[in-house]
């Protein structure tokens, strides 16, 4: 659908046609798409979730919780699940650690403080020596999602950062939340 809306934008509005009718019709189908998007990800399909409070300081001059803090929440929400799952130890065990190599968050509606933040996370794609994770950001109770991210780890020797295979305790915790087939972000 997001294709199908910069399609109908580039047709519309570099010919020149910038109408109250064709402007209105654009809105009326980017708010569509938008909807259609959200409701592919409802919080049942994320398998692990925590609960985040806001803080007065998430906040931006905005309004609403500013973006680097969805992916707080993302980080957040990825290392709990392999900490309480995985096994992970942050302190002295593990001796590959995952690295982010790329995150990327979509907003469909703002968070403001004093919200509480659902953040659930999911496997979308998993290799030898990286995954990459799909997260949900919820608003209080409600079943729509505010944001979709995409999180990827590389994991790597925790001395000499040389990729590495993803520990076998870890793989096992990662299959667990992993969907079939992969999402498209």
């Amino acid at each position: 659908m997001p294709h199908l809306c910069s399609l109908y934008f580039l047709l519309f509005f570099s010919s020149g046609d910038k109408s109250v009718p064709s402007f209105t019709f654009f809105l009326f189908f980017l708010e569509m798409s938008k909807r259609a998007l959200t409701s592919q990800f409802p919080r049942s399909c994320f398998p692990y979730h925590i609960l985040q409070q806001t803080r007065w300081a998430d906040n931006d001059i905005y309004g609403h919780v500013n973006n680097t803090t969805y992916h707080a929440y993302a980080d957040t929400v990825i290392n709990h699940y392999l900490i309480h799952r995985g096994g992970l130890d942050i302190h002295e065990g593990s001796t590959a650690i995952g690295l982010c190599i790329e995150n990327s968050f979509k907003y469909f509606s703002p968070i403001t403080y004093p919200d509480i933040v659902w953040s659930g996370v999911r496997v979308k794609s998993l290799g030898t020596t990286s995954v990459t994770y799909e997260v949900g950001i919820f608003r209080n109770e409600e079943e729509s999602i505010s944001a979709l991210g995409s999180f990827t780890h590389v994991f790597v020797d925790k001395r000499s950062r040389v990729k590495t295979p993803i520990p076998l305790r870890l793989r096992e915790a990662l299959v667990a939340v992993q969907v079939f087939p992969s999402s498209q972000l």
